[in-house]
C-alpha cells in the first residue's frame, strides 16, 4: 500500500509544479519579502554562510530565500516536475540552490552534515513522519536546529466552501490560497490522499513535539498563527524550532 500511496501522493504534487513555481516567484516578489526571514533569523545560528537543506523544496521558495542571504542552500524534493520548477524560478531570480530530487523519507547525506534542516507545507503529506524525523535528526550538526512550518490539517477538507466544478480552473494562484483555484477532482484527490495518511490521526503540533523528543532534540520551541504574521499562507500555519 506504502508504494501505491507514495506514487499516488507523486503524481498528485508533480501535477501542482505549475502553481507552486508562480507561488515562489510571487513570494520573492512580494513587499513582506522579509516576514519569513524575521521569524527564521530569530532561531538559526548568527552565522553569515550556513549550510542548509530545505526538505519538500517545492518550487523552490524557502531555499531561495536563505540562498539571498548568502548562505549554501540545497533543496530536495519527490517530483521531478517540483524540482523543474524550483530549478526555472531561481533561475529567473538569479539565486544559487543546488536542487535535487529525493524522497524526503529516503534522503542520503553525511550525517551532522547541515546547519539548518527546514521544512514548509511538507510534514502533512508524508508516510511515516516519526521515522523521518529521526532520519534528519542525524543530518544536523550538533546544536543545529531543525524548522517545520506547518498545520494541523488532519481534520480539514480543502475546499469545503467551494462549489464543485467540471472543468479544471486556471493555473494561477490567487493571492492567499494556493488550493483556491483547483477543479473539484483536484481537491478531492488531495482529500483522499490527507484522509489515509497517519499524521492526520494526530492533532498537531504537539504530536510532533513528542515524537522529537524521542529523537533526541533537546530544546523545541513553537510559533502559532503565523498565517498572521507573513504573505500567503492559510490559517492556523505553526512553526516548530528544534535544536539537536
Amino acid at each position: 500500500m506504502s508504494i501505491e500511496l507514495k506514487q499516488r501522493i507523486e503524481n498528485y504534487w508533480n501535477n501542482r509544479a505549475s502553481d507552486f513555481k508562480n507561488q515562489s516567484i510571487a513570494e520573492m516578489k512580494n513587499e513582506r519579502y522579509d516576514d519569513w526571514l524575521e521569524i527564521i533569523n530569530k532561531y538559526i545560528p548568527k552565522q553569515k554562510k550556513l549550510r542548509v537543506l530545505d526538505i519538500g523544496t517545492g518550487a523552490g521558495y524557502m531555499a531561495m530565500l536563505l540562498a539571498s542571504q548568502g548562505h549554501i542552500v540545497t533543496g530536495v524534493d519527490l517530483c521531478a516536475n517540483m524540482i523543474s520548477a524550483a530549478k526555472e524560478a531561481s533561475s529567473l531570480l538569479d539565486l544559487q540552490c543546488d536542487f535535487m530530487q529525493q524522497d524526503a523519507e529516503k534522503l542520503s547525506f553525511p550525517e551532522e552534515y547541515f546547519d539548518v534542516i527546514i521544512t514548509r507545507n511538507l510534514t502533512w503529506t508524508l508516510i511515516n513522519v516519526s521515522e523521518d524525523y529521526k532520519l534528519w535528526f542525524s543530518f544536523l550538526k550538533q546544536n543545529g536546529v531543525l524548522i517545520n512550518f506547518d498545520a494541523d490539517y488532519g481534520q480539514s477538507t480543502f475546499g469545503a466552501r467551494l462549489k464543485p466544478s467540471a472543468t479544471p480552473q486556471p493555473t494561477l494562484p490567487p493571492k492567499n490560497n494556493l488550493h483556491g483555484n483547483l477543479s473539484s477532482e483536484t481537491l478531492a484527490e488531495c482529500n483522499a490522499i490527507k484522509s489515509v495518511l497517519e499524521i492526520s490521526q494526530h492533532r498537531r503540533p504537539g504530536w510532533d513535539v513528542n515524537i522529537l523528543r524521542e529523537c533526541g532534540f533537546k530544546n523545541i520551541y513553537l510559533e502559532f498563527n503565523l498565517h498572521k504574521n507573513v504573505p500567503f499562507r492559510q490559517g492556523g500555519m505553526f512553526g516548530i524550532f528544534a535544536y539537536k
